[in-house]
């Protein structure tokens, strides 16, 4: 299938698919629109066509968005929180977006919005559940506390990295990366008391030494969210989605 592109806010690039059921799923499709917002990690490539797929596949309308900042997207990243982003796009899909290939428009009254996010991605996911606009959050190894500064990655070497390895990809200046370690900004422990742990899913592993796994556990505890713990696995990516358990799992939940 051709991956779409399209442009929200006149500044936040995204490939998307709409639904094509295949197989079983042709079976059980209905006229509800279900949305599936990916929040990516970072510093990452945005390629996820295969996660796209899987979610059209199944009926969703899966959208990938480029933060604001960061690779085709406009503007200076982390300048506002990445959830802003996920929220922007969520609010346009009702007003109308381009395939900019086809040069067709495109027009959704969602039904049901699901973010999923991986890693840093994962805070933007959890963050957007305070919104009406979001539903569920499924995330994978979600940062939970930037003030629980991983050993592994620490804040000023992530910035180095960012910096000198991507390049022009990230828009990024040190003044907004330090604003990760304040505790406040984008950080979904300072929000615990206007989350709710029904509407957040979190699969996360034991041996994890990027995102600890006892800052995530904790965080569950406090907020009373669904945390399907793994032995094993390290830093767990969002392609374990696609694993039968896995994605029951999530389904149920969604659901």
């Amino acid at each position: 299938m051709h991956t779409k592109r399209t442009i929200f806010k006149d500044e936040i690039r995204a490939e998307f698919f709409p639904p094509n059921p295949t197989g079983l799923s042709k079976f059980f499709a209905d006229e509800k629109d279900r949305i599936m917002i990916y929040a990516g990690g970072m510093p990452a490539m945005p390629s996820k066509k295969y996660l796209l797929e899987f979610f059209s596949h199944r009926g969703w309308w899966a959208v990938h968005p480029r933060y604001r900042g960061c690779w085709e997207s406009e503007g200076e990243f982390l300048t506002e929180e990445p959830t802003e982003d996920i929220i922007d796009v969520i609010e346009e899909l009702s007003e109308g977006f381009p395939s900019i290939w086809e040069d067709e428009e495109y027009q959704v009254e969602p039904d049901q919005v699901v973010v999923v996010g991986a890693s840093f991605g994962g805070a933007a996911a959890i963050l957007s559940t305070i919104s009406d606009e979001v539903d569920k959050a499924v995330c994978f190894a979600p940062v939970v506390d930037w003030t629980a500064e991983s050993e592994s990655e620490p804040h000023d070497w992530l910035y180095n990295v960012v910096d000198r390895a991507y390049g022009g990809a990230y828009n990024v200046s040190k003044e907004n990366w330090d604003k990760l370690e304040g505790g406040k900004f984008y950080n979904p422990s300072a929000y615990t008391d206007q989350l709710d742990g029904d509407d957040i899913m979190i699969f996360h592993a034991e041996d994890d030494e990027t995102v600890e796994f006892e800052s995530v556990e904790e965080f569950a505890e406090n907020i009373g969210c669904k945390l399907v713990a793994k032995e094993s696995g390290g830093h767990l990516s969002v392609r374990n989605i696609q694993k039968f358990s896995w994605w029951w799992q999530a389904k149920n939940f969604i659901n």
